[in-house]
């Protein structure tokens, strides 16, 4: 069974844990730091006792920034990533914010795809924002 839980700082080394095999963001420590914001907001998808994707995002006045999305590799293109968008749809439109926010590199093909499909519209761009020197674009999904 799948179900959603709200991600708090006891959650923090299984975030680590699902990182570690997908984006390699942050240490364990910046999950510490990074759940404890007030500001700061995470929401995961449980299957059975595994935490096998995560949605991280900020709430800034009357937007908010999705600043991390990753779910397993054995547990991806079934649905999971748009599960949790529409979770973060959900409690934007209920805590009355007008739009999601994102950056993705330029050369993630399958990310700038997926937001795409879930209804995040191009808006701009930071040139050369990333190491290996790609833009990051940046997109939005009015609510």
């Amino acid at each position: 069974m799948i179900c959603l839980k709200e991600i708090k700082l006891d959650d923090v080394r299984e975030c680590f844990l699902l990182d570690y095999e997908t984006l390699k963001f942050w240490n364990i420590e910046q999950w510490k730091d990074e759940i404890s914001k007030k500001t700061t907001f995470a929401v995961g998808i449980v299957k059975g006792l595994d935490l096998v994707g995560v949605c991280v995002y900020q709430k800034i006045i009357c937007e908010a920034e999705l600043i991390y999305l990753s779910i397993h590799p054995n547990h991806r293109r079934v649905g999971l990533g748009k599960t949790l968008i529409s979770n973060l749809v959900s409690i934007c439109i209920k805590d009355d914010l007008h739009r999601i926010i994102l950056e993705v590199s330029e050369n993630n093909k399958v990310a700038n795809k997926f937001y795409e499909d879930c209804g995040f519209k191009t808006f701009g761009s930071r040139k050369k924002y990333y190491r290996d020197g790609s833009d990051a674009i940046l997109k939005e999904k009015k609510l």
